[in-house]
C-alpha cells in the first residue's frame, strides 16, 4: 500500500483564511507507516473528519517543507497527538533549520515529546520500516523550502512544494508520481510560486507517469484546475491530474491500471 490523502488543496493567504480549499497538508500511508507533510490550518479537523477517519495518534513521521503557515500552523497539534499528549516519546520531525531556530512555528516544549528531530536540508536520506525519505533539492521560495521525495516497494512520488521555476525542477521531476504545487494560472511578479506554464515545461522535460496538481490560489480555483489538468493532458500525453480535498490516490493502483483517485463525500 502506498496511499496519498489530500488533506487540503489550497494555497496562499485569502484562500487558506477563507477556507475556499482545506489546507490540511498531505497524508502519505504506507504499510506500516504514515507521514503528514505540511500540516496547515485545520490539519487536526480535516483527519478526524476524513472517510475513512485518520487517527492522529498513529501518525509516525511530520515533514515541513517550509515554515509559511499554510504549511505548518497545525503542526503543534499534530505533533502532540501522535504522542499522545506527550505521554508516548515517538515519532520523527523534519523541518528546515529556519522552522526549528529563530522564531520557529515547532514549539520548544512539544519537540522534547519527539523521539527524532531531524533538519530537512539537501541529502537528508531517512529510511523506516521499507520506505526512504530523501530531500533532493532546495527550493526558492523566499524561505528555506525543500522538496521531498519518497521511496517504497519501487515506486517513488516526489513533491514540489511552493517554488518559482528554475531548471533543476526539471531533473527532480523525473519520478513516478509528481506533486506540485501549482498556486497560479500565469507568473505574477513578486509571488514566488509556479504558474501553469511552469507546470507544464516540467511535463514536458520530465515524462512522469502521472502528476499531480494542488495548493491552488483564487485564479486557478476560479479556472477550474479539473479542467487545466485535462487539457495539460492532452498537451502533454502525462496524466495529469487536479486534486480535490480529501481525495485519496492509490499510487500503486493508479501506475498499474486498476485504479481511479477517490474522493470522501
Amino acid at each position: 500500500m502506498f496511499k496519498l490523502k489530500f488533506l487540503g488543496t489550497g494555497g496562499a493567504r485569502f484562500v487558506v483564511m477563507r477556507q475556499l480549499r482545506h489546507s490540511g497538508g498531505l497524508y502519505l500511508i504506507t504499510d506500516k507507516l504514515r507521514i503528514h507533510i505540511d500540516p496547515g490550518p485545520g490539519a487536526l479537523v480535516r483527519m478526524l473528519s476524513s472517510r475513512p477517519k485518520l487517527d492522529p495518534t498513529k501518525t509516525d513521521a511530520v515533514i515541513l517543507t517550509h515554515k509559511h503557515l499554510d504549511h505548518s500552523n497545525d503542526v503543534n497539534i499534530i505533533l502532540e497527538a501522535l504522542t499522545q499528549g506527550g505521554f508516548y516519546k515517538r515519532g520523527t520531525l523534519m523541518a528546515p533549520r529556519d522552522a526549528l531556530e529563530g522564531d520557529p512555528p515547532v514549539l520548544q516544549f512539544v519537540r522534547q515529546y519527539i523521539a527524532e528531530v531531524l533538519t530537512l536540508e539537501k541529502g537528508l536520506c531517512w529510511e523506516r520500516e521499507g520506505i526512504e525519505v530523501m530531500c533532493p533539492l532546495e527550493l526558492r521560495h523566499g524561505v528555506e523550502n525543500y522538496a521531498v521525495r519518497v521511496k517504497y516497494n519501487g515506486l517513488e512520488m516526489t513533491l514540489v512544494s511552493d517554488t518559482v521555476f528554475f531548471e533543476d525542477l526539471v531533473d527532480i521531476s523525473r519520478t513516478d508520481c509528481l506533486v506540485v504545487n501549482v498556486l497560479l494560472t500565469e507568473p505574477r511578479q513578486g509571488i514566488m510560486h509556479l504558474c501553469v506554464d511552469d507546470l507544464r515545461r516540467l511535463l514536458t522535460g520530465a515524462r512522469q507517469r502521472v502528476a499531480i496538481m494542488t495548493h491552488f490560489g483564487m485564479r486557478m480555483i476560479q479556472a477550474k484546475p479539473w479542467v487545466i489538468a485535462e487539457k495539460l493532458s492532452d498537451e502533454t500525453g502525462v496524466r495529469v491530474v487536479a486534486a480535490r480535498d480529501g481525495m485519496e490516490f492509490d499510487i500503486v493502483a493508479e501506475l498499474s491500471g486498476s485504479g481511479r483517485e477517490k474522493v470522501e463525500a
